[in-house]
């Protein structure tokens, strides 16, 4: 009866830590998209550079550099590598929309509904 008792009582943590160990290392986005990225971006007949870098809950931190200036975005990234998001960057609001697929990263940007922009770029 001990033993029984001993094996149940075993059985229940290795499960309680199983699941805890489960909860925190799965994030929101599979491990193939976390990572560094960079790559160029076009707006408005504008060029320049960005860089970023996506975690496990799929915040893609990004920082796109303009001629004068940079400006710290943030994008959500999905299960399935889509992205998207919103900054104002020199006092246009920017709609970004775009795909990570095999390392490669394409988008675009939009301002009132209309695309000014491109993004692409690759994981580091």
């Amino acid at each position: 009866m001990k033993q029984r008792r001993t094996v149940s009582i075993l059985g229940m943590l290795i499960l309680a830590v199983s699941a805890v160990v489960l909860t925190v290392s799965c994030g929101k986005v599979p491990s193939k998209y976390i990572g560094s990225y960079s790559g160029t971006w076009s707006f408005s007949g504008d060029t320049g550079n960005w860089k970023g870098e996506v975690d496990k809950d799929g915040k893609f931190n990004m920082k796109i550099t303009t001629s004068t200036s940079s400006t710290d975005i943030i994008l959500t990234v999905l299960k399935d590598g889509v992205f998207s998001g919103s900054a104002t960057i020199e006092k246009d609001k920017l709609i970004f929309k775009g795909l990570i697929n095999d390392k490669k990263v394409t988008g675009t940007i939009s301002k009132d509904g209309m695309l000014v922009g491109t993004i692409t770029g690759k994981k580091n």
